[in-house]
């Protein structure tokens, strides 16, 4: 009887966790790739708990997953292997420092995705279901046209970021930002900054958020209307309705920041279980006596576009180590390599970073590589092409575990003496540093980021989290009617001052009149 008690018990158990799963609808209308890898592990991780998920997006699985189902966006192609240096070398020619011209890229790749969203079956098969979801997981990037269908599908929303903030997404969660040690999500700036530094930062933090205000979400409403009238609200209000941002962010690389309860870290979120090498690359990485570099340029540069000075001084340099080198190239862009090379077109990246043999990593910036070589303990080599890779470069420098190589200065002596510096005892030191703080954590970033979609899932949006700043105008926010008040009220006892003076001064010389009037008399 005990046995058949128990076994009724568990079949109880199971049939009740699997009717009180969750059911989460995740809208990610962005084609990049290395975005969706960052968010892919939160989804399968919700669906091995028993929660019911529904993804739109351009990467659906490859086999199918329990609990888990692929709504496919095809509108537009996926963002991969596209970057041609030649390009990025000119705009750094022409434009300098000026990181501007990010914003019309990203708007104008924004509005696409919208509008490709919006005409696609998934989203129009999406809203004609009568669906119920408890809570709506939407990347948060530089257009927020998802918030329309969260909206119309009535859930609370939970917003997304591979990356750091956008100048915009303070705002919207009453979360400050600090010009003076928080560096602006496109600029080269750690949290240490000199005085330019810091007014270069002011400055394009307000631009940056100018531009989103007035062009992307103008645009952004004109085109909800579009599509669905004018019953949605404008997409100004909508954004404040994000419960929680979940962000690919950690003190250690990035330095502490002062956000508010409403946004959490969970980087590294993305970084699996090691899984082992395969025969060939392990027996090179074993054999590695002098240690080991590893060469990635990440999923989107196509490294053939590389000028042949840039790419002679890239391997004469590299030849010149006792270290073997991983090149993550075709084995045909480098027919006579030399003997310390070894060639791949693809490499398991997080496992290659983790095998004790691998000393430095010499990477574009891009977040999820960063973020894997600090997990590993590895020092970094960046070279930042555009966006968020300046920020990320800017910061493994200023903790000392990397140098900075920016691609104009990718010259012979400039190669040697950047991987150099990251070979120092200091810099690999300060790299395991690191790595300890990234890795030894309460919670890992998947449970701790599951953990939150279940709380806003109980809490049904989280409202004791919302901050009242991010309802506030900015005028308020900052306090000047209060400085206004101050200032005039400063101002009155001045000049009540000034008057009660020369009043007293008045009455005396009147006085003294009247004495030597009477003196005289």
């Amino acid at each position: 009887m005990k046995v058949h008690a128990l076994i009724t018990l568990l079949c109880v158990t199971a049939i009740s966790q699997s009717t009180n799963g969750a059911k989460i609808l995740g809208l990610f209308p962005y084609p990049g790739k290395s975005h969706f890898d960052f968010f892919h592990p939160l989804f399968l991780g919700l669906a091995e708990a028993g929660h019911d998920v529904t993804v739109v997006s351009y990467f659906p699985n490859k086999k199918p997953v329990a609990n888990y189902t692929d709504l496919v966006l095809d509108g537009l192609p996926v963002i991969i292997n596209f970057v041609d240096l030649k390009q990025i070398e000119m705009l750094h020619f022409w434009l300098g420092e000026v990181r501007l011209a990010n914003f019309v890229v990203l708007h104008q790749l924004g509005m696409e995705s919208c509008e490709a969203a919006f005409q696609s079956n998934a989203i129009k098969d999406l809203l004609k279901t009568s669906q119920k979801f408890d809570v709506i997981l939407v990347e948060n990037f530089v257009n927020d046209c998802m918030m329309a269908i969260a909206h119309m599908l009535g859930a609370p929303v939970i917003g997304l970021t591979s990356h750091a903030p956008m100048p915009w997404h303070y705002n919207r969660m009453g979360s400050p930002f600090v010009p003076s040690f928080m560096p602006n999500h496109f600029l080269g700036h750690s949290t240490q900054m000199g005085f330019l530094q810091r007014l270069n930062n002011l400055l394009h933090q307000r631009i940056f958020n100018l531009l989103h205000d007035y062009v992307c979400q103008r645009a952004t409403n004109n085109l909800i209307r579009k599509y669905y009238g004018d019953s949605v609200p404008p997409i100004e209000q909508l954004v404040l309705n994000t419960s929680v941002m979940l962000i690919n962010q950690h003190y250690s690389l990035n330095g502490p920041t002062p956000y508010t309860p409403g946004i959490v870290e969970i980087g590294g979120l993305h970084i699996q279980k090691a899984k082992p090498l395969d025969s060939e690359i392990k027996q090179v990485l074993d054999n590695a006596k002098n240690g080991a570099i590893y060469v990635s340029w990440g999923s989107m540069v196509r490294p053939e576009t590389i000028s042949p000075e840039k790419k002679a001084a890239l391997i004469k340099a590299l030849s010149q180590f006792d270290q073997t080198i991983l090149l993550k190239w075709p084995k045909s862009s480098i027919p006579d390599a030399p003997k310390n090379f070894y060639l791949r077109e693809w490499m398991p990246q997080r496992d290659i970073l983790c095998h004790p043999n691998v000393k430095v990593f010499m990477t574009h910036g891009g977040l999820l590589g960063t973020t894997e070589g600090c997990h590993c303990g590895v020092a970094i080599v960046v070279t930042p092409f555009f966006g968020d890779q300046f920020l990320n470069a800017a910061a493994i420098q200023s903790r000392n575990a990397g140098v900075v190589l920016h691609y104009r200065d990718l010259q012979e002596e400039n190669i040697l003496k950047a991987l150099r510096t990251a070979l120092s005892p200091s810099v690999q030191e300060n790299a395991k540093i690191i790595s300890e703080a990234f890795r030894n954590r309460p919670q890992s970033p998947l449970e701790l980021a599951i953990w939150w979609v279940e709380k806003i899932v109980r809490t049904k949006g989280l409202p004791l989290a919302v901050n009242a700043s991010s309802r506030m105008h900015w005028f308020t926010y900052y306090n000047l009617d209060v400085y206004a008040v101050l200032f005039i009220v400063l101002f009155l006892i001045i000049i009540g001052i000034k008057r009660l003076a020369k009043l007293l001064c008045c009455s005396r010389k009147t006085k003294n009149k009247k004495d030597i009037k009477q003196k005289k008399h």
